[in-house]
């Protein structure tokens, strides 16, 4: 299949077995040699041909691959994911993780998912998967339901690494322990979360306190949005409060201030228009 060719709807796209997919987009599907923990795939356009091949690291869990996979072409296809932050206004949620037994196969399963009280519990399977990856599948799985998750808190884990997790959360930063060289760093993504990468060794509690300034000098344009939100805060009186900080985590979410007005203004606009239908 080309970039130009028809694409399936987002329910083919997720819901039909994946070899099945494949054949039927006629993707070519190869083993990446990179090793790098932080890569998860990508998805290539021979430039002559426009064909798609589909470029994944091999020895990832069953749950990783197909996730990701998924995720990759309807990137590279341009199919709606159903995801919320770029066509309405997201559900926040705090994410309880702990490890535990999951369903058969599964490296990580979402239970208790309660939208009236924000809440949402993970469990993953150690020998499968490790906390940063869970989460960030999780983040993708929830995203497709109109679900941001605004909070990471580990439980039944160390100080250090649960602290590293709930700040980074708070930033909608996904966490790749082991990951890059040098120094803690943030890194951004096209169309995809941007993600804290520690490297191996690092002193988690140092991570954390450095990760203010990372996010700073990696997203400015975020911060600097972030901040106008606050003064705003600080001028309203609290009147439009809950509104600014929804405002607040989508921009963190996507990383694109712009699209985040627009998409509210557009919201608005709709829901205005929706009101003065209403027969009196």
């Amino acid at each position: 299949m080309t970039v130009s060719a028809t694409k399936p709807s987002a329910d083919h796209l997720m819901d039909t077995p994946l070899p099945v997919l494949i054949n039927e987009l006629g993707v070519t599907l190869t083993d990446s040699p990179i090793t790098d923990r932080a890569f998860f795939g990508a998805v290539i356009v021979q430039r002559k041909t426009g064909e798609l091949r589909l470029t994944m690291p091999t020895g990832r869990n069953e749950l990783e691959h197909d996730t990701v996979a998924r995720y990759l072409l309807a990137q590279a296809l341009g199919v709606d994911r159903g995801d919320a932050v770029t066509a309405t206004i997201p559900l926040d949620l705090t994410l309880t993780v702990r490890r535990g037994t999951t369903s058969l196969g599964k490296a990580a399963d979402i239970r208790d998912l309660s939208p009236a009280d924000g809440t949402a519990t993970l469990v993953y399977d150690r020998h499968l998967a490790n906390p940063g990856t869970a989460v960030w599948l999780a983040r993708i799985s929830l995203r497709r339901h109109g679900y941001a998750v605004r909070e990471v808190i580990l439980d039944g884990m160390g100080p250090g690494i649960t602290a590293l997790f709930r700040e980074a959360s708070r930033l909608r930063l996904d966490v790749y322990l082991g990951s890059g060289k040098g120094t803690p760093r943030v890194v951004t993504y096209h169309d995809s979360p941007a993600a804290y990468q520690v490297p191996a060794g690092w002193d988690l509690a140092d991570a954390t306190d450095r990760l203010p300034a990372a996010h700073a000098a990696a997203r400015p344009h975020v911060v600097r949005a972030l901040r106008a939100i606050d003064v705003e805060k600080g001028n309203n009186g609290g009147r439009i409060d809950k509104a600014l900080d929804v405002a607040a985590g989508m921009i963190l979410e996507t990383g694109d201030p712009d699209q985040v007005w627009d998409t509210l203004t557009r919201v608005l606009c709709e829901t205005g228009s929706e009101r003065a239908e209403v027969p009196t």
